[in-house]
């Protein structure tokens, strides 16, 4: 199962620590993924919170069951009114709307609303 798992991350990262492109986008979405999903719920975000390239990077081959990577991106929003309820990330294959696959999805707190005074 390791050496499966490590030749999963190997296909994500390039086989290196440089690893290869990644889109991830941010959304404002409800309900809870799911298998079928193919776009974000509530759709992707613009102004500055769209998809965009971060780099995979590997941080450990697998051990009891498991393979670590990280996706780094800083977004900033450019838009004019607040954007709240910033609650969903996905990770793709392409950027773009040309129909890119939709490999990874969760939800999380609304950072955004917690963060205005």
């Amino acid at each position: 199962m390791n050496a499966g798992q490590n030749w999963q991350a190997a296909l994500l990262t390039g086989g290196s620590a440089a690893g290869k492109t990644v889109y991830i986008a941010l959304g404002a979405g409800a309900g809870a993924p799911s298998a079928t999903d193919t776009s974000l719920a509530g759709g992707e975000l613009n102004s500055g919170l769209q998809r965009v390239a971060a780099q995979a990077t590997l941080i450990g081959a697998a051990a009891a069951g498991t393979v670590t990577y990280t996706l780094i991106n800083t977004f900033t929003y450019t838009g004019a009114s607040q954007q709240t309820n910033v609650n969903v990330a996905g990770l793709f294959t392409t950027t773009g709307a040309n129909s890119p696959t939709m490999w990874a999805e969760t939800t999380f707190a609304d950072f955004v609303s917690h963060m205005i005074s």
